[in-house]
């Protein structure tokens, strides 16, 4: 019987002599699996799944992921079986103790492991699975690294297929060129960063010194800071502050982190104006709906995306259809 933090990925018909293992798939999907990992962590704890610099501690603890066998079956199946630390075994307590104040991703993520969030990840890209409202496990780095995927598939060959599994049903998920090829033309579309203002209450920092959190709409929103802003930055702690930067978005639509261009003492206006979260202005079904709630019958969705993008507006979708009409 599998453990709860053991996975396997089987490979399915791909073309291996007899006896042999497919080590020229079995190496680059090791290193793949690892990078999706990484990356979905990185995501859940601080935002976004690219950052650049070095790889903290904790990452690299968080996504040890150790390969015990691999196993080519009778039937042209090859098998690897990987183990994965649960995180809340390897990130609760000492220095990593503050990832764990406020619920994080999908369910319990002290009880998931490196894996099991990926397999929720590509689960979430691919459609395999309906999203939790507001949950994100996917940006615009992990939809890329899943794209690179394509390349371990044989050119020409739509049967060869990944299984990747544990003890539980809904930790499975099938990739092949198929479901690539979906996820490529299907729309699904992270909003590229974009430049925002929001105002809330700065935490001080605690894992990092370009690190920091603003209380923004009862959220908690990790926001990266540059050396320039880090001197004279401890006398707003504690206060109300305007951020101005970029906003980094899940598919959710929902900002996950912000790089800093400027932080300022909000002034009582600001505070007031500033004090909610904007959502991406690209996710198409809310723009969908939005035009039958309005019962808008003007510009399809394509054109309001250009207008948007030519005027160069901040307002939500809601706001510009409003416009539109009025102006009709």
């Amino acid at each position: 019987m599998m453990r709860p933090n053991e996975y396997h990925v089987i490979l399915q018909n791909f073309p291996v002599a007899p006896g042999k293992l497919p080590m020229r798939v079995v190496g680059p999907l090791s290193e793949q699996l690892l990078k999706l990992a990484v990356g979905v962590v990185r995501l859940n704890f601080e935002g976004r799944s690219d950052r650049p610099g070095k790889q903290p501690e904790w990452v690299q603890t968080a996504t040890d992921i150790n390969y015990t066998a691999l196993e080519s079956a009778p039937n042209g199946q090859t098998g690897l079986a990987l183990e994965a630390p649960q995180l809340g075994d390897v990130l609760v307590g000492g220095a990593y103790q503050g990832f764990f104040q406020e619920p994080l991703g999908t369910g319990d993520i002290a009880r998931e492991s490196a894996l099991g969030l990926t397999i929720q990840a590509i689960q979430q890209a691919t459609g395999q699975v309906v999203a939790p409202a507001g949950s994100g496990l996917v940006d615009r780095g992990i939809l890329r690294q899943l794209q690179n995927m394509a390349d371990l598939f044989p050119v020409g060959n739509d049967q060869a297929s990944l299984l990747i599994h544990n003890q539980q049903e809904a930790s499975r998920v099938v990739i092949n060129r198929k479901v690539l090829r979906e996820l490529r033309t299907s729309g699904v579309q992270i909003q590229a960063p974009e430049r925002v203002q929001v105002s809330g209450q700065l935490e001080a920092m605690q894992f990092s010194a370009a690190d920091a959190r603003v209380i923004v709409d009862n959220r908690k929103i990790r926001i990266f800071i540059p050396p320039a802003l880090l001197r004279g930055l401890g006398q707003f702690f504690g206060q109300n502050v305007l951020v101005q930067g970029l906003a980094n978005y899940n598919a959710a639509g929902q900002i996950t982190a912000i790089e800093a261009k400027t932080i300022t003492e909000a002034t009582p206006q600001q505070f007031t104006l500033f004090q909610q979260l904007p959502r991406s202005m690209s996710i198409a079904p809310s723009l969908e709906q939005l035009r039958k709630e309005q019962k808008y019958r003007g510009n399809d969705v394509a054109k309001v995306r250009q207008l948007a993008r030519e005027m160069n507006i901040e307002e939500s979708y809601e706001e510009l259809l409003q416009q539109l009409r009025d102006n009709a």
